[in-house]
């Protein structure tokens, strides 16, 4: 009997320890291959990817970090030391976070956090349940299938034959825009497994979508919205919708289920902020939607390596649409200015590698705080 796919993938050679702890801790469902138990092709995980940067070009290389694909799970580097020449390699294979050590264990919490619990913000595992036809294309054949559910990342389709993992397709999906033609999703195949569908034997097949181009992912946005639209019957063929199964080679170990408070941490982890550009004066967060210009927060920036997190009050200044939210600063004290020029003119502990060396500066992860009485 298969199990579903995993929330996180941990690949490390035993120096992650902490990481691994800290996933226990939080009740993240994850599988954790250490070195030669990583098998040839990899299923990405649900949400996130963490590794070392010894094992980041191994997972990259197999399909962990879903380096071609639209929307595929976070991927996580720790490093003791780094240089341009690592962060332009963990670029190119797909990773979204580069953390350096010393990096204080609360910093660390709060980026799987929030990476495992992004809540009603979390658009990159958006699936929305849509039964219709749909056409696979591999090479010059065309194949019949059944769209079971679909989301930013990847679908799930029922056809009567096997596919093989790692086989490259094109998944053809009419729109019913007129005078256009169908959509064409580039995909290869992530995973492939036997079901039964009214008592009658059939395949499941689960698709990861590669990067599109612009006009294709506008189209695809377009579809996405109409399908959710109104509520629409979730498919199911004898386990729940958006399930997948983990290659048995690929579990080193039983899987680390959760069974506490989940709704707690999703709590926590909703006031949990990314920021960007960060000064003396404020920064930029990522988009929000429970947050609007005038907005009053207090923050504790967890930005000095080795101090205790800076609270600082800030109001959302603008609105910058999909670049995010300005949060401009509140007069600071002496002593969290200086404390703050100190870290902007350090390298930051955590540095988002998606946009560029040069958006990369000035990170920090931080929290709202609750407002004082």
């Amino acid at each position: 009997m298969g199990e579903s796919q995993p929330s996180v993938l941990l690949v490390d050679d035993g120096e992650l320890a902490d990481v691994r702890e800290l996933l226990e801790e939080l009740g993240a469902d994850f599988v954790h291959l250490r070195g030669g138990q990583i098998p040839e092709t990899l299923v990405p995980p649900r949400d996130m990817v963490v590794t070392s940067p010894r094992r980041a070009a191994d997972v990259a290389a197999r399909g962990g970090t879903a380096a071609e694909l639209l929307g595929g799970p976070l991927g996580i580097v720790v490093v003791e030391e780094d240089s341009p020449a690592l962060r332009r390699m963990l670029r190119g294979g797909g990773y979204d976070y580069l953390v350096r050590r010393p990096v204080r264990r609360e910093v660390l919490r709060l980026l799987l956090l929030r990476a495992l619990y992004r809540g009603p913000e979390r658009r990159r595992a958006l699936r929305v349940p849509r039964r219709g036809d749909a056409t696979l294309v591999i090479g010059l054949k065309r194949i019949g299938a059944q769209l079971a559910d679909l989301s930013r990342s990847g679908c799930r389709l029922l056809l009567d034959r096997h596919l093989e993992i790692g086989t490259g397709v094109e998944l053809e999906l009419p729109t019913g825009e007129a005078g256009r033609p169908p959509l064409r999703l580039p995909a290869r195949v992530a995973r492939s497994e036997r079901s039964t569908r009214d008592g009658e034997p059939t395949h499941v097949a689960g698709l990861h979508f590669a990067r599109l181009e612009p006009d294709v992912a506008a189209r695809f946005e377009s579809l996405l919205s109409e399908a959710g639209a109104g509520p629409i019957e979730p498919f199911a063929e004898g386990r729940a919708a958006g399930t997948a199964r983990v290659p048995r080679e690929q579990r080193a170990e039983p899987r680390r289920r959760f069974e506490g408070p989940i709704t707690e941490l999703a709590s926590e982890a909703g006031r949990v902020l990314l920021g960007r550009d960060l000064s003396t004066r404020g920064m930029r967060v990522e988009p929000r939607r429970d947050l609007r210009v005038g907005d009053r927060l207090r923050l504790a920036l967890h930005a000095d390596p080795g101090g205790e997190p800076l609270v600082v009050d800030a109001v959302v200044s603008r609105d910058d649409g999909p670049r995010g939210l300005a949060l401009h600063f509140e007069p600071l004290s002496a002593d969290v200015a200086r404390r703050l020029e100190t870290v902007i003119a350090d390298l930051p502990t955590v540095e988002t590698l998606v946009d560029g060396e040069a958006a990369s500066l000035g990170a920090v992860l931080s929290e709202v705080l609750p407002d004082r009485a």
